[in-house]
């Protein structure tokens, strides 16, 4: 639950930034749309509880758009300085993510996670230490977050597989009548 609404608060935050805010704005605007993004979390989050498939999918999807705006922001902005593209772009890829849940659910959803995580990390540290650019000017500076999000996504897988298979191990009958003991 809480997951859904820092998601829900960061990607709404990023989003009206990116489309119509500017850094000027009212602190009375900010905070006021902050605390509606951490309300729509909360209700997001009793939704996905409700109905966990569904949930599965969104956060699948929110992978899809964090990988959709690296890659366009690391290689393709370039090519294309298209607003529009850049979202189709990035729609495409969430919808692949959503998709592929179908497939290899828990597979896809440590991937998804993993990786939702490691954006939000470099994404957030790139808005408070210098170098790190959205306008289509890659730097070194860009490399080394791209960096520190594929080694925050190689722990993360990481630590989930190390916690599904200890869960595997101790979900088997035997092991539960030898703790009970």
């Amino acid at each position: 639950m809480i997951t859904i609404v820092v998601f829900t608060t960061f990607f709404g935050l990023w989003l009206c930034y990116a489309t119509f805010l500017s850094k000027n704005e009212e602190d009375w605007l900010v905070w006021t749309l902050f605390a509606c993004f951490i309300v729509a979390g909360f209700i997001l989050g009793v939704c996905a509880i409700k109905c966990l498939g569904i949930a599965i999918f969104f956060v699948a999807g929110f992978a899809g758009v964090c990988l959709g705006i690296t890659v366009w922001d690391g290689c393709l902005s370039i090519f294309s300085p298209s607003v529009v593209a850049m979202w189709i772009f990035v729609a495409v890829f969430a919808l692949i993510f959503a998709c592929c849940v179908a497939w290899r659910e828990q597979e896809i959803l440590i991937v998804a996670t993993a990786f939702a995580g490691a954006f939000m990390i470099g994404r957030s540290l790139g808005l408070v230490l210098p170098g790190y650019s959205i306008d289509g000017k890659v730097s070194l500076y860009y490399w080394v977050y791209l960096l520190i999000m594929a080694a925050v996504t190689c722990m993360g897988i990481a630590v989930q597989l190390k916690l599904k298979q200890r869960d595997e191990r101790n979900s088997h009958p035997y092991q539960r009548i030898r703790q009970k003991r």
